[in-house]
C-alpha cells in the first residue's frame, strides 16, 4: 500500500528564531586542537554548544551522575546531558553585516522595488540602490524604513508583506545577521591512521 508522503512547508525564519533555538554563538571556525584532538572552546565541535563528549560530562571536564541529568554543571554551566546531544545541539554564528536570505530574493527585490539583476548589482556593491548608498546595508536600512511605515510598498511588495504577516514576519526577516550552525555529529571531523576526514559543512563555516 502506497502512502503519500508527508508535505514539506517551507518557512521565513528569523534571528530571534535561530538565537531561541541556539546554545551559544561559535566564535572561532577552529574544530580541534592539533595535538590533543580536544575541541576548541567556542569553535565548531565545542562541548558548550553542541553538547558532551562523552555522557554527562560538561565543557569544565566534571563527570556527572546520572541523577544530574537535565541540571546545569556548577561550574561551567552547561547543561548536564547524554552524548546523543551531539546529533541535535546547535549554535549560531552573528555576522559583521546583513545578508540576503538566497531562498527569498524574489520576494526580496519585490519588496524593494528591484530586478534581480539590480538586487545583485547592489548586494555585491557594483552598483548603487535607487535611493543611495550599496551594499547590504544599505538594502537592510531600506527593509528597517518599511517596517516603520517611513517608506511606501508597491503592489508586489505589498503582497509580499501580507504573506510575511500570515507567517508572523517582518520585512527585516528577508535579510539575516546571523546563521545557525548545524550539530557537530552531522557534520564529524574523524581521524584515522593516515589523515583526518571531516565535513564539508566545517570548511563552509569557516568562509
Amino acid at each position: 500500500m502506497n502512502e503519500s508522503a508527508p508535505a514539506l512547508t517551507l518557512r521565513l525564519g528569523s534571528d530571534a528564531l535561530t538565537r531561541a533555538r541556539s546554545h551559544g554563538e561559535v566564535r572561532t571556525h577552529r574544530t580541534l586542537k592539533w595535538r590533543t584532538r580536544a575541541p576548541h572552546p567556542g569553535g565548531l565541535m565545542a562541548p558548550a554548544l553542541f553538547g558532551p563528549l562523552h555522557a554527562r560530562t560538561s565543557a569544565c571536564g566534571t563527570k556527572h551522575p546520572l541523577t544530574a541529568l537535565g541540571a546545569r554543571c556548577p561550574k561551567c554551566g552547561m547543561e548536564i546531558t547524554t552524548r546523543r546531544a551531539r546529533r541535535h545541539w546547535s549554535a549560531h554564528l552573528e555576522l559583521h553585516a546583513p545578508v540576503a536570505h538566497p531562498l527569498f530574493l524574489r520576494e526580496l527585490g519585490q519588496v524593494l522595488g528591484l530586478s534581480t539583476m539590480q538586487l545583485h548589482a547592489v548586494l555585491t556593491g557594483q552598483a548603487a540602490a535607487p535611493w543611495g548608498g550599496r551594499g547590504p546595508q544599505a538594502l537592510w536600512d531600506a527593509l528597517v524604513e518599511i517596517r516603520e511605515g517611513n517608506r511606501e510598498l508597491g503592489g508586489a511588495g505589498r503582497a509580499v508583506q501580507r504573506l510575511l504577516d500570515t507567517q508572523g514576519r517582518v520585512v527585516t526577516d528577508l535579510m539575516r545577521w546571523t546563521l545557525p550552525v548545524h550539530p557537530a555529529d552531522l557534520r564529524p571531523v574523524l581521524d584515522t591512521r593516515t589523515a583526518t576526514l571531516k565535513s564539508d559543512l566545517n570548511d563552509l563555516y569557516r568562509t
